[in-house]
């Protein structure tokens, strides 16, 4: 506000560097902008122009709102800026799949996890940059989730989101949470609907998940291995087979790792696996 700020005249030069530069008079203001910030608005004189008047600075405090509130947009744009740039990080290191897409199921836009889930999946993948699931039931359940979160965003229905889970034999389900999401995707200067799809396999971990437990806890990177796939909802007898050891030093790395990370269970070892920052990259 310019309530804030003190407009003062300056007698002619007694800075060497005004002279240098045949400044001899000023007329200028501190301002606060942002956290810890001063804003300087300084207008200078030659010493044949003549001193500055309270008129001058009646034109000066015309112009200052203008400059403050520029320069307070520009505090909000790079605040918006490193937001975006946190998010985009964010969305790249985590192993969760995050997929925006629009009514027709088409992919606008998939992290990192999402295209290694789709890849590997065969249950759910893309075709013609469609978002496809192969049980036909499922496929037309999905599709009417993501219209309904979709109508949700452009303000046509009240859908607050819905979670779905596509079976597998002999596995764990991936799960999909369809939720209502609207950004300015440009085509045309009009702006189009769409909708997040956040999509989890619990037995797929984020790339690093070893290396990053064995910082956490000092785990061996056989115990963190093991720690890795008990995570993953694996059995004993499956990981003895998967690693190719006996099931007697399955359980003897197990029983290390539980006693470093300060768990008693399989299951509390998994838990913790699951919601530690092991699922988080440090690749960029």
């Amino acid at each position: 506000m310019i309530a804030s700020a003190r407009l003062s005249i300056s007698e002619k030069g007694t800075i060497t560097v005004h002279q240098q530069l045949n400044i001899y008079h000023m007329v200028g203001v501190l301002f606060p902008v942002g956290r810890d910030k001063t804003g300087v608005l300084g207008v200078h004189r030659l010493r044949a122009a003549g001193r500055y008047i309270e008129s001058d600075c009646d034109e000066l405090r015309h112009l200052f709102p203008h400059v403050q509130r520029a320069l307070a947009l520009r505090e909000r744009l790079r605040h918006t800026v490193l937001a975006q740039g946190a998010a985009m990080d964010a969305l790249e290191r985590v192993d969760t799949g995050v997929l925006v897409v629009n009514a027709s199921c088409v992919v606008l836009y998939a992290n990192r996890a999402a295209e290694r889930l789709l890849k590997s999946s065969s249950e759910i993948r893309t075709h013609l940059q469609c978002l496809c699931i192969d049980d036909p039931a499922l496929n037309n359940r999905m599709a009417r989730l993501v219209r309904d979160a979709v109508w949700t965003g452009d303000g046509k229905a009240h859908a607050p989101g819905a979670a779905l889970a596509v079976p597998r034999p002999g596995r764990l389900p991936v799960t999909l949470l369809v939720v209502p999401w609207r950004e300015n995707w440009t085509n045309d200067s009009a702006s189009q609907p769409a909708a997040s799809i956040f999509i989890r396999d619990p037995e797929a971990s984020g790339p690093g998940a070893c290396e990053t437990l064995r910082e956490l806890f000092g785990l061996t990177r056989a115990e963190a291995a093991i720690a890795v796939a008990i995570g993953e909802g694996q059995s004993l007898d499956q990981i003895a087979a998967t690693f190719g050891v006996g099931l007697g030093t399955v359980r003897t790395h197990l029983k290390r790792a539980l006693a470093k990370t300060g768990t008693s269970r399989q299951g509390a070892l998994a838990s913790l696996v699951a919601r530690s920052v092991a699922g988080i990259s440090p690749q960029t």
